[in-house]
């Protein structure tokens, strides 16, 4: 039931994990950014509201009140640990803000940000080797960041408010390395966010709803274009300063609009891409045609 909500359709519910059910949490959980695992496992289970809850408090002093439910819908998951013991945890985007935990049994923890900045959070990232440093994608403010997990926040600039942020990444390898798309174009930093650059060679202006970086090899990098007219897959070999299309332009795909990507956990060789009403495409590295598969 929480798939068909969510717009992944199952069909009515029996209690068996079927074809349409595999297939509709794969589409899922590529959508949410998570492991692409087609099981209801604990990150699955958060993206889709049914583990844990906000922990609240009624007053200063008081015990807080039992976990709830996240009353808002996750817009983005990221992985996380705590600095002091390394004890894993999750970030969740959500449109009433960030939240995180390290048990979401154990409910989640509010990160307001300050001021007048917009609290609907698109997406979050954060890195392995500093995961006090977080990065997230507001609709109306731009680009936020805390370096102090979450204590405190502020404004990037560098990348304008004019257009909601709709995937931001960091390279887990090099903390300096973050790429950051819009509904509009893209933009990368090398240095942490002192100074940005728009675009790359190559790269047309569009709605970059995904982004993903080999783990293996950091300099290369895929998009996704989620523009109806000129959607479409790009892959960059030096860290986002040149682009080159990867789907076949002149063959007329279902759907171009691409919305989020995963490479498969068995083989980086195989990238699996989420489109906007065809299903998920196989991309196959070395074969001719970039899309190899169908839905």
């Amino acid at each position: 039931e929480a798939l068909n909500a969510a717009g992944f359709t199952v069909g009515t519910p029996d209690g068996n994990a079927g074809t349409r059910t595999v297939t509709a949490l794969r589409s899922f959980q590529a959508a949410k950014g998570i492991d692409v695992t087609g099981t209801l496992d604990d990150a699955t289970l958060v993206a889709l509201g049914l583990a844990g809850g906000v922990q609240t408090s009624t007053a200063a002093g008081k015990m807080p009140q039992p976990p709830m439910f996240l009353s808002e819908a996750i817009n983005a998951l990221a992985p996380t640990r705590d600095e002091r013991n390394g004890r894993p945890g999750m970030l969740a985007a959500t449109n009433a803000g960030l939240f995180r935990s390290y048990d979401p049994a154990q409910g989640w923890e509010r990160l307001p940000y300050s001021g007048t900045l917009d609290s609907r959070t698109l997406c979050v990232s954060t890195g392995a080797q500093n995961p006090q440093t977080l990065w997230v994608g507001t609709a109306l403010s731009g680009v936020l960041v805390s370096n102090d997990s979450g204590a405190t926040w502020q404004q990037v600039t560098g990348i304008p408010t004019s257009a909601p942020i709709s995937a931001i990444e960091e390279d887990q390898n090099r903390p300096g390395y973050i790429y950051v798309g819009t509904k509009q174009t893209f933009f990368y930093t090398h240095d942490g966010g002192q100074s940005w650059t728009r675009r790359g060679g190559n790269l047309p202006y569009g709605d970059y709803a995904s982004i993903l970086i080999n783990p293996q090899n950091g300099d290369e990098i895929f998009v996704g274009n989620a523009y109806e007219n000129g959607g479409g897959l790009y892959r960059s070999v030096d860290g986002g300063v040149t682009w080159l299309r990867v789907d076949p332009q002149d063959t007329r795909l279902p759907s171009q609009r691409i919305w989020s990507l995963a490479f498969d956990p068995r083989s980086s060789n195989r990238l699996f891409v989420g489109s906007h009403s065809a299903g998920i495409y196989i991309a196959e590295r070395g074969v001719g045609a970039a899309y190899s598969g169908g839905n």
